[in-house]
């Protein structure tokens, strides 16, 4: 399949890929095969003689029986418009039908079929589909106890169709869209108010950044006090981080304080270097100790993430 290629899909149907009992999951995903059990039943019956199959052999009331019959007929969809999906590996994977290839059965009576590009867990502009990019409405399929069920709108407020559709094809809902400016917008807003800032003012705002995002606050050490403002702890990892904070700034300057950092890099772990205003984009010289340069945008980023909105518009009104 070849990438940016737009997926047509008028079906959607989710397939579990046997049980953790029969351990065909992986060499379904690594040899692009779909696999059906129901080895008692004869596939081949006309859907009504399957249903009596399943009431004898699984001893299923009427509606069992033909979820069951359904499940075994939708198997055999000869359909490449049918996206067939399923999870796997904290991921959602998909695939089609190759239509040119004929069901087969193995030794243990296993059905299988092949998928025209395998098995992906990529969208097709290579966006990787993993559970933390995906919205739950659709992952909540995976909690389906039988094998074969279509992903429909049916009894549900969130178009999954359109969503899941999209999401393969790696284009995004109109509302995601317009959220995504709105947000943009925001943060252009928060932007332009932190260059507003008394230089006190930034410093206490870039303070709070570290506090919401775990660092905190040791008293200055190492001799090195007045060329640093703020001396971090992040307690999870042990790290020590040594921060500097300007509302303008150039390169030259940027290095005079790389050079200290450096000068006392047995003591901290990680450089900050903070600023929302230069005549041109700061740029490290060195790379062996993480350096984090932080400018306008990525700060007004932070402060929409972390939820300081409110407290930036006090501190300029």
């Amino acid at each position: 399949m070849n990438k940016n290629q737009k997926i047509k899909i008028n079906k959607i149907r989710f397939i579990k890929l046997g049980t953790q009992k029969e351990k065909k999951e992986n060499y379904c995903l690594e040899n692009g095969k779909m696999i059906l059990g129901y080895r008692e039943i004869n596939h081949e019956n006309s859907i009504d003689d399957i249903k009596d199959e399943c009431s004898k052999e699984y001893g299923s009331d009427g509606g069992a029986a033909t979820r069951h019959a359904n499940q075994i007929k939708n198997f055999y969809d000869k359909s490449e418009t049918t996206l067939w999906i399923t999870f796997a590996r904290k991921k959602v994977w998909w695939g089609l039908i190759d239509s040119t290839k004929q069901p087969y059965k193995d030794s243990d009576g296993y059905t299988y079929r092949d998928l025209k590009y395998g098995w992906q867990s990529e969208d097709t502009q290579g966006r990787s589909l993993t559970f933390e990019n995906v919205s739950g409405a659709l992952l909540k399929t995976q909690g389906f106890r039988g094998t074969i069920c279509d992903i429909t709108n049916e009894n549900v407020k969130f178009d999954i169709e359109e969503y899941t559709k999209r999401l393969i094809n790696g284009e995004k809902l109109d509302e995601v869209n317009q959220a995504e400016k709105n947000q943009q917008a925001i943060e252009q807003s928060m932007a332009d108010l932190v260059k507003m800032l008394h230089p006190k003012d930034f410093e206490y705002i870039i303070d709070l950044i570290f506090q919401y995002s775990g660092w905190k606050k040791l008293t200055p050490g190492a001799g090195v006090e007045k060329d640093l403002d703020l001396d971090l702890h992040m307690p999870l990892t042990e790290e020590r981080a040594f921060v500097q904070i300007k509302s303008s700034t150039n390169q030259m300057q940027y290095e005079e304080y790389e050079k200290i950092f450096f000068e006392h890099s047995d003591i901290y772990d990680r450089f900050f270097y903070v600023y929302h205003s230069s005549t041109k984009d700061i740029q490290p010289t060195r790379q062996d100790k993480p350096i984090h340069l932080l400018g306008i945008n990525a700060i007004a980023k932070l402060i929409v993430e972390l939820g300081l909105i409110t407290i930036l518009i006090k501190k300029v009104s």
